[in-house]
Protein backbone atom coordinates (compact mmCIF):
# COMPACT_ATOMS: atom_id res chain seq x y z
CA UNK A 1 0.00 0.00 0.00
CA UNK A 2 1.35 3.37 -0.96
CA UNK A 3 0.66 6.51 1.02
CA UNK A 4 0.75 9.93 -0.56
CA UNK A 5 2.79 12.30 1.49
CA UNK A 6 2.02 16.02 1.75
CA UNK A 7 4.69 17.94 -0.11
CA UNK A 8 6.85 20.18 2.03
CA UNK A 9 5.35 23.65 2.46
CA UNK A 10 6.84 26.55 0.58
CA UNK A 11 7.64 29.46 2.96
CA UNK A 12 7.30 31.89 0.07
CA UNK A 13 3.77 30.73 -0.74
CA UNK A 14 2.80 30.96 2.92
CA UNK A 15 4.09 34.53 3.11
CA UNK A 16 2.10 35.54 0.03
CA UNK A 17 -1.05 34.00 1.52
CA UNK A 18 -0.59 35.89 4.78
CA UNK A 19 -0.04 39.14 2.86
CA UNK A 20 -3.28 38.63 0.94
CA UNK A 21 -5.18 38.07 4.21
CA UNK A 22 -3.64 41.21 5.70
CA UNK A 23 -4.54 43.36 2.68
CA UNK A 24 -8.14 42.08 2.73
CA UNK A 25 -8.42 42.84 6.44
CA UNK A 26 -7.08 46.37 6.03
CA UNK A 27 -9.42 47.02 3.11
CA UNK A 28 -12.43 45.91 5.15
CA UNK A 29 -11.36 48.11 8.05
CA UNK A 30 -10.98 51.12 5.74
CA UNK A 31 -14.48 50.64 4.25
CA UNK A 32 -17.07 50.84 7.02
CA UNK A 33 -20.44 49.18 6.57
CA UNK A 34 -22.82 51.07 4.28
CA UNK A 35 -25.33 53.31 6.05
CA UNK A 36 -28.89 52.20 5.42
CA UNK A 37 -31.90 54.47 5.89
CA UNK A 38 -35.51 53.25 5.76
CA UNK A 39 -38.40 55.56 4.89
CA UNK A 40 -41.45 54.20 6.72
CA UNK A 41 -44.99 54.86 5.49
CA UNK A 42 -48.31 53.93 7.07
CA UNK A 43 -49.98 50.83 5.58
CA UNK A 44 -52.80 53.06 4.28
CA UNK A 45 -50.49 55.74 2.89
CA UNK A 46 -51.98 57.73 0.01
CA UNK A 47 -50.50 57.88 -3.51
CA UNK A 48 -49.25 61.40 -2.75
CA UNK A 49 -47.32 60.12 0.28
CA UNK A 50 -45.75 57.41 -1.89
CA UNK A 51 -44.67 60.16 -4.31
CA UNK A 52 -43.17 62.03 -1.34
CA UNK A 53 -41.26 58.93 -0.19
CA UNK A 54 -39.84 58.31 -3.67
CA UNK A 55 -38.92 61.98 -4.03
CA UNK A 56 -37.09 61.86 -0.71
CA UNK A 57 -35.26 58.59 -1.39
CA UNK A 58 -34.12 59.64 -4.87
CA UNK A 59 -32.75 63.02 -3.83
CA UNK A 60 -31.12 61.81 -0.61
CA UNK A 61 -29.28 59.10 -2.52
CA UNK A 62 -28.02 61.73 -4.97
CA UNK A 63 -26.77 63.75 -1.98
CA UNK A 64 -25.33 60.75 -0.09
CA UNK A 65 -24.34 58.23 -2.80
CA UNK A 66 -22.57 56.00 -0.27
CA UNK A 67 -25.79 55.45 1.71
CA UNK A 68 -28.72 53.20 0.78
CA UNK A 69 -32.29 54.49 1.03
CA UNK A 70 -35.31 52.19 0.93
CA UNK A 71 -39.05 52.60 1.37
CA UNK A 72 -40.50 50.18 3.89
CA UNK A 73 -39.97 48.79 7.36
CA UNK A 74 -36.42 49.17 8.71
CA UNK A 75 -34.19 46.14 8.99
CA UNK A 76 -31.28 45.56 11.33
CA UNK A 77 -29.58 48.74 12.48
CA UNK A 78 -31.01 50.96 9.73
CA UNK A 79 -31.78 54.57 10.52
CA UNK A 80 -35.41 55.45 9.97
CA UNK A 81 -37.51 58.32 8.65
CA UNK A 82 -41.21 58.25 9.53
CA UNK A 83 -43.18 60.01 6.80
CA UNK A 84 -46.89 60.82 6.77
CA UNK A 85 -49.71 62.80 8.32
CA UNK A 86 -49.79 63.21 12.10
CA UNK A 87 -52.54 60.65 12.65
CA UNK A 88 -50.43 57.96 11.00
CA UNK A 89 -47.21 58.58 12.91
CA UNK A 90 -46.01 56.71 16.01
CA UNK A 91 -47.58 58.37 19.03
CA UNK A 92 -44.28 59.66 20.44
CA UNK A 93 -43.77 61.70 17.26
CA UNK A 94 -47.36 62.69 16.61
CA UNK A 95 -47.52 64.40 20.00
CA UNK A 96 -44.42 66.45 19.15
CA UNK A 97 -45.64 67.82 15.82
CA UNK A 98 -49.42 68.13 16.20
CA UNK A 99 -49.13 71.69 17.47
CA UNK A 100 -47.21 72.69 14.33
CA UNK A 101 -49.73 71.16 11.93
CA UNK A 102 -52.81 73.20 12.81
CA UNK A 103 -52.84 75.39 9.69
CA UNK A 104 -53.87 74.25 6.19
CA UNK A 105 -50.99 72.47 4.43
CA UNK A 106 -48.65 73.09 7.37
CA UNK A 107 -45.74 70.72 7.86
CA UNK A 108 -42.84 69.92 10.18
CA UNK A 109 -39.59 67.97 10.11
CA UNK A 110 -38.17 66.81 13.43
CA UNK A 111 -35.24 64.63 14.44
CA UNK A 112 -34.79 62.38 17.46
CA UNK A 113 -31.16 61.73 18.23
CA UNK A 114 -28.92 60.48 15.46
CA UNK A 115 -31.01 57.59 14.21
CA UNK A 116 -34.59 58.75 13.65
CA UNK A 117 -36.48 61.59 11.99
CA UNK A 118 -40.10 62.41 11.23
CA UNK A 119 -41.51 64.29 8.23
CA UNK A 120 -45.16 65.17 8.83
CA UNK A 121 -47.86 67.24 7.18
CA UNK A 122 -51.39 68.24 8.05
CA UNK A 123 -52.44 66.43 4.84
CA UNK A 124 -50.75 64.12 2.32
CA UNK A 125 -50.06 67.08 0.03
CA UNK A 126 -48.52 68.99 2.97
CA UNK A 127 -46.30 65.98 3.65
CA UNK A 128 -45.02 66.20 0.06
CA UNK A 129 -44.40 69.92 0.57
CA UNK A 130 -42.43 69.07 3.73
CA UNK A 131 -40.15 66.81 1.70
CA UNK A 132 -39.53 69.50 -0.92
CA UNK A 133 -38.87 72.15 1.74
CA UNK A 134 -36.38 69.84 3.43
CA UNK A 135 -34.62 69.11 0.13
CA UNK A 136 -34.30 72.84 -0.52
CA UNK A 137 -32.77 73.27 2.93
CA UNK A 138 -30.26 70.55 2.03
CA UNK A 139 -29.20 72.47 -1.08
CA UNK A 140 -31.50 71.37 -3.91
CA UNK A 141 -33.15 74.06 -6.02
CA UNK A 142 -36.54 73.71 -7.68
CA UNK A 143 -37.59 76.05 -10.48
CA UNK A 144 -40.37 75.89 -13.03
CA UNK A 145 -38.08 74.85 -15.91
CA UNK A 146 -35.38 72.86 -14.13
CA UNK A 147 -33.90 71.67 -10.85
CA UNK A 148 -30.42 72.08 -9.37
CA UNK A 149 -28.55 69.74 -7.04
CA UNK A 150 -25.71 70.30 -4.57
CA UNK A 151 -22.45 68.42 -4.86
CA UNK A 152 -22.65 64.91 -3.40
CA UNK A 153 -21.47 64.72 0.20
CA UNK A 154 -18.61 62.46 1.20
CA UNK A 155 -19.37 62.71 4.91
CA UNK A 156 -21.58 60.01 6.48
CA UNK A 157 -25.34 60.47 6.27
CA UNK A 158 -26.71 62.66 9.06
CA UNK A 159 -29.99 64.21 10.19
CA UNK A 160 -28.11 67.32 11.30
CA UNK A 161 -29.89 70.56 10.36
CA UNK A 162 -33.11 68.88 9.33
CA UNK A 163 -35.50 70.52 11.81
CA UNK A 164 -37.98 72.91 10.21
CA UNK A 165 -41.67 73.77 10.13
CA UNK A 166 -43.87 76.11 8.12
CA UNK A 167 -47.45 77.10 7.38
CA UNK A 168 -48.23 78.68 3.98
CA UNK A 169 -49.47 82.26 4.19
CA UNK A 170 -51.66 81.98 1.09
CA UNK A 171 -54.29 79.24 0.99
CA UNK A 172 -54.40 79.10 -2.83
CA UNK A 173 -51.08 79.25 -4.66
CA UNK A 174 -51.94 79.18 -8.35
CA UNK A 175 -49.61 78.68 -11.30
CA UNK A 176 -50.75 79.64 -14.78
CA UNK A 177 -49.33 79.22 -18.27
CA UNK A 178 -50.92 81.08 -21.16
CA UNK A 179 -51.93 79.17 -24.30
CA UNK A 180 -51.99 80.06 -27.99
CA UNK A 181 -48.34 81.07 -28.32
CA UNK A 182 -45.62 78.89 -29.83
CA UNK A 183 -43.39 79.68 -26.85
CA UNK A 184 -46.07 78.51 -24.43
CA UNK A 185 -47.73 75.23 -23.54
CA UNK A 186 -49.61 75.17 -26.87
CA UNK A 187 -46.60 73.26 -28.21
CA UNK A 188 -46.20 70.91 -25.23
CA UNK A 189 -46.53 67.14 -25.25
CA UNK A 190 -47.44 65.01 -22.24
CA UNK A 191 -43.86 64.84 -20.85
CA UNK A 192 -43.71 68.65 -20.93
CA UNK A 193 -46.94 68.93 -18.95
CA UNK A 194 -45.77 66.29 -16.48
CA UNK A 195 -42.49 68.10 -15.92
CA UNK A 196 -44.22 71.46 -15.49
CA UNK A 197 -46.71 70.10 -12.95
CA UNK A 198 -43.98 68.24 -11.05
CA UNK A 199 -41.83 71.36 -10.79
CA UNK A 200 -44.83 73.46 -9.75
CA UNK A 201 -45.56 71.00 -6.97
CA UNK A 202 -41.94 71.07 -5.82
CA UNK A 203 -42.25 74.86 -5.59
CA UNK A 204 -45.34 74.33 -3.37
CA UNK A 205 -47.99 75.57 -5.78
CA UNK A 206 -51.25 73.80 -5.01
CA UNK A 207 -53.43 74.76 -7.99
CA UNK A 208 -53.05 74.88 -11.77
CA UNK A 209 -54.95 77.39 -13.90
CA UNK A 210 -55.40 76.83 -17.62
CA UNK A 211 -56.87 79.16 -20.23
CA UNK A 212 -58.12 78.42 -23.72
CA UNK A 213 -60.28 80.00 -26.39
CA UNK A 214 -62.96 78.05 -28.21
CA UNK A 215 -60.58 77.17 -31.04
CA UNK A 216 -58.34 75.20 -28.68
CA UNK A 217 -59.36 71.52 -28.41
CA UNK A 218 -58.57 71.46 -24.69
CA UNK A 219 -61.63 73.56 -23.86
CA UNK A 220 -63.64 70.33 -24.05
CA UNK A 221 -61.35 68.34 -21.72
CA UNK A 222 -62.31 67.43 -18.17
CA UNK A 223 -60.41 66.38 -15.08
CA UNK A 224 -61.95 65.01 -11.89
CA UNK A 225 -65.36 66.05 -13.20
CA UNK A 226 -64.42 69.66 -13.91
Amino acid sequence: MRFFQRPPSNPGHRLIFLNVILVAFLAAAACPAQTTVAIALAPNASPVEHVAANELATHLHALYPSAAFSIGAPAGNAQIIYLGTAQDLPARYADQVKGELAGPESYAVRTAGSGEAVIAGSSPRATLFAVDALLEKLGFGFYISYSTAPAPRTAPFSFSGWDLHDTPIAKERVIFDWHNFLTSCSTWNLPDWESWITQASRMRFNAVMVHAYGNNPMYSFSFNGQ
